[in-house]
């Protein structure tokens, strides 16, 4: 069957062009294909599992293992499969409800049987774990400890102001809050600019923001999803990353809002920002220009100090068989 126009118009061009890519580039492999279900891997920066199952209406039940699929709904990867199965006239259909019911009978039983096996597996957990506690009681010798004797009452008020803040000064939950805001050692952020998703949007310049990780050998890894918290970033080593968090912090992000905790990653600068916050990003020495949707086509962005640049437009009209004169250009000055 021919991709469901339901299917195709929930991808976007950038989207489909980079599933394009990777199906010529042959990095699209089908494991299994039947009528209801395809699984495949395609090869991005990784090998990511692919998932089509055909659900009613004429539509597709689409998962992919990669960041961006989880974080967003839709990837190149799935685009990619789709016209692999396509192309090959094995994309997932419902040819009749007799088939579809006995896909999901078959779907269900299975489901109940790894249910069964995993209650058997926490069974046996529970069991053994009961058995290793009776056996150390066993063997635990028994001391007699003396009974502590009760504190007197202390009439003094302030005495007794002091015992009820000593709970209050117990390390708890704020202490391991503290903790896990701390900036994770041996990593560092990159700034990205991404022009694809710039000209899709077409609200500002989009940034992204990506983690490195140093390796055993002393070089930096490959760019990898951006997972800090706001405490964190905000608590790195370097001033520059700080002062761009602040700056970006007040900016927009590129979908919905922020939640408490979580972990922004991509933002949208405004003309007026690019002199202050990319300025900054450029200082770092790790903004990058992402010119493509290849998530690995990266290229180093530094900041030029000098005039801008006047660009000129020349429009020349040139009609066959006659050459041309001063009088047939014009010239258009733009900023």
């Amino acid at each position: 069957m021919p991709i469901p126009k339901k299917v195709a118009v929930t991808f976007s061009p950038p989207l489909r062009s980079r599933g394009d890519e990777y199906v010529r580039e042959g990095l699209v492999h089908v494991q299994h294909a039947d009528p209801a279900v395809v699984r495949a891997t395609v090869e991005g920066s990784e090998g990511y599992q692919i998932e089509l199952r055909a659900i009613p209406g004429n539509r597709l039940e689409m998962h992919c293992t990669c960041p961006y699929a989880l974080e967003y709904g839709n990837c190149g990867h799935l685009w990619a499969a789709i016209v692999t199965c396509d192309r090959a006239g094995t994309l997932p259909h419902t040819p009749d409800d007799a088939y579809h019911a006995e896909a999901k009978a078959l779907r269900e039983a299975e489901e109940r049987e790894a249910e069964r096996r995993r209650e058997a597996e926490r069974e046996a957990t529970r069991l053994a774990e009961e058995a290793r506690a009776k056996a150390m009681e066993a063997d635990a010798v028994p001391e007699f400890t003396p009974p502590r004797p009760a504190l007197p009452a202390d009439p003094r008020p302030w005495v007794q102001q002091l015992r009820a803040l000593a709970p209050a000064l117990a390390p708890g939950v704020d202490a391991q809050k503290r903790e896990s805001s701390a900036y994770p050692p041996g990593k560092r952020i990159l700034y990205i600019v991404d022009i694809p998703h710039t000209f899709e949007r077409q609200e500002g310049l989009v940034v992204e923001l990506a983690m490195q990780s140093m390796q055993k050998s002393g070089e930096w890894g490959v760019p990898r999803q951006f997972r800090l918290t706001r405490p964190q970033w905000l608590a790195s080593p370097e001033l520059v990353d700080r002062e761009i968090a602040h700056l970006l912090l007040g900016a927009q992000p590129e979908f919905g809002h922020h939640l408490p905790g979580s972990s922004t990653r991509r933002f949208i600068l405004s003309a007026a920002a690019i002199e202050t916050t990319l300025k900054r990003m450029c200082d770092s020495a790790r903004c990058l220009v992402r010119p493509s949707p290849r998530a690995d086509d990266l290229v180093p962005l530094a900041w030029d100090e000098g005039d801008p640049w006047d660009l000129r437009l020349a429009v020349i009209a040139a009609p066959m068989g006659r050459p041309t004169s001063s009088r047939d250009t014009w010239r258009v000055a733009t900023r």
